[in-house]
């Protein structure tokens, strides 16, 4: 949809019971613990003022940044494809999607797994990697059209 076609689209957002993560360094560690605690108005007040002075990032793919955590732990977040790409980087935004999210926090299939062991065994090949798929599935789709993209342009620019 262009932005023209959405002139008429209103809506309301009613938001309850909002939380925000609150980090907390763990004495005697190189470490830090997460927590999420009620957001305050002058919490919201000023995220809203942020907003309204410097816009906000549309995130790539499902709509969340995910479980709170280190990437160690919790793998990539959309945000991590996002900042890639706006740094024009695609090649890096597609290792990023390739890479998935950690098997620690997200339970992944066996076709799954193995997709993403041969997109990381093969060095990024997208041949390979499309090979792997599973046939007749409608499980990563974006991933399979990132693939097939590769191979059609050989460019992550293009793909």
């Amino acid at each position: 949809l262009d932005r023209g076609n959405l002139l008429g689209n209103r809506f309301e957002i009613t938001i309850r019971n909002l939380k925000r993560v609150q980090r907390l360094h763990v004495e005697g560690e190189e470490s830090w613990k997460e927590q999420t605690i009620p957001v305050h108005s002058s919490h919201l007040n000023a995220m809203v003022e942020r907003i309204k002075e410097f816009g906000f990032i549309n995130f790539y793919g499902e709509q969340r940044v995910g479980a709170a955590g280190f990437r160690s732990h919790v793998g990539v977040r959309s945000f991590d494809v996002g900042r890639a790409m706006l740094k024009g980087d695609f090649a890096s935004a597609i290792d990023l999607i390739m890479t998935g999210r950690s098997n620690q926090v997200y339970s992944p299939g066996a076709e799954e797994i193995n997709v993403r062991e041969v997109w990381k065994t093969s060095g990024g090949n997208a041949r390979a990697t499309l090979k792997a798929f599973p046939k007749n599935r409608n499980s990563m789709v974006r991933e399979k059209d990132l693939m097939k993209g590769l191979l059609r342009y050989g460019d992550s620019l293009e793909a």
